[in-house]
């Protein structure tokens, strides 16, 4: 939606790439078609561009064009999702360099394209976990993979812009797609977020911990970081902007705020729940277990305050797949690492922000007292 209300910004290279664009999503819209997208370049030298390697495509670049298309070659990751999803979308970040002409790719292809192949990571669930004794994992694991292209062709219709290291670097802020992706961040992140929360509450509830002030203090933290997601969301919807282009977007620099901090948030608010579940995330039995011949022990230790053994018990495997299983690992990692090194979010952060404002209270400031 971001690009075909952009198209103006590919049409630069020409007006085919505008109208591949417009295409592209009219084409997955009426065909309501899940997408995945790989925008990274694989961990091989970090400290080297992509033309820097001595293998020319351990980056995705172009090999040659055709009359029918660019064959292209190499790897990126990370497509969630990549073998199971309908379209694959390939574009670049920011931070290209002069001399990577040939990396600079911008595209949409069906994932069963031949010569695509996606390498995943070992399934946390081979799709026999229970559900009851893992809410989370049993239902919402999704593969994780690295995209490679061996010498796939991309017809002209699917390409949107290549070769061009302005517009690659360009396009997250030109074609609005830091602003429409920051706000899928943030209703995605207050979500998780707010089952974080409801889990740690719930959780304390069932054994009435809730009743020291020390756990109270601990979960007001965790319910103050749902009010500052959803007001950084607010303030981006009160202040949207327009495009210039017949549409509005919401604004960048609450979002982008929320993108550094969600990450850090998120991470504490695990850290909090581990913490005020203690030993009791670590002694849980399985389904099976109260349905068993020592069902009558779990019912009687295991029973919290008004809450029987198995509410108790399924409240704290939640809590668990939450935090403690792969699944719920799974989910810290890719909070950190999202919205791409949080390092460099930060910085970048500083480098677009208006200050000017700022230094002038600090001016202001000066003048008084002198």
């Amino acid at each position: 939606m971001t690009w075909a209300e952009s198209a103006d910004f590919f049409g630069q290279r020409g007006e085919r790439f505008a109208e591949n664009v417009r295409n592209y999503y009219r084409y997955c819209r009426s065909r309501d078609l899940f997408s995945t997208h790989a925008i990274v370049n694989p961990q091989t030298d970090r400290s080297k561009g992509s033309h820097q390697h001595d293998d020319a495509f351990a980056h995705l670049g172009v090999v040659e064009e055709t009359k029918d298309g660019l064959i292209v070659r190499g790897a990126k990751m990370l497509a969630t999702h990549g073998p199971t999803a309908d379209e694959l979308l390939v574009y670049p970040q920011p931070g290209i360099r002069e001399g990577e002409e040939r990396y600079v790719l911008a595209f949409g292809i069906p994932c069963a394209t031949p010569g695509l192949r996606f390498i995943c990571r070992e399934p946390f669930d081979m799709g026999n976990q229970s559900e009851w004794d893992h809410p989370l994992g049993a239902r919402f694991e999704e593969p994780d993979a690295v995209c490679v292209f061996n010498d796939v062709l991309i017809p002209w219709e699917r390409v949107f812009l290549y070769g061009d290291v302005k517009m690659g670097n360009a396009l997250f802020a030109q074609a609005s797609i830091r602003n429409h992706t920051g706000h899928q961040t943030a209703i995605r992140g207050l979500a998780k977020c707010q089952l974080v929360t409801g889990t740690a509450i719930a959780m304390t509830r069932a054994i009435k911990s809730d009743s020291f002030l020390h756990v109270q203090e601990q979960l007001g933290e965790l319910l103050a970081y749902l009010q500052l997601i959803e007001g950084a969301i607010l303030m981006s919807e009160r202040n949207a902007e327009p495009t210039g282009r017949g549409a509005v977007r919401p604004a960048y620099a609450p979002l982008q705020a929320l993108r550094y901090h969600l990450p850090k948030m998120y991470a504490r608010m695990v850290e909090v729940t581990q913490v005020l579940g203690a030993g009791g995330l670590l002694v849980n039995p399985m389904e099976a277990d109260l349905r068993s011949e020592i069902g009558g022990d779990i019912a009687r230790y295991y029973r919290g305050a008004g809450v029987d053994a198995e509410r108790r018990t399924h409240i704290f495997k939640l809590a668990w797949d939450i935090t403690g299983t792969q699944f719920g690992q799974r989910m810290v990692q890719y909070e950190r690492y999202y919205a791409g090194d949080p390092v460099r979010v930060g910085a970048g952060y500083y480098l677009d922000h208006n200050v000017e404002h700022l230094l002038a209270q600090v001016e202001r400031a000066l003048k008084g007292s002198a």
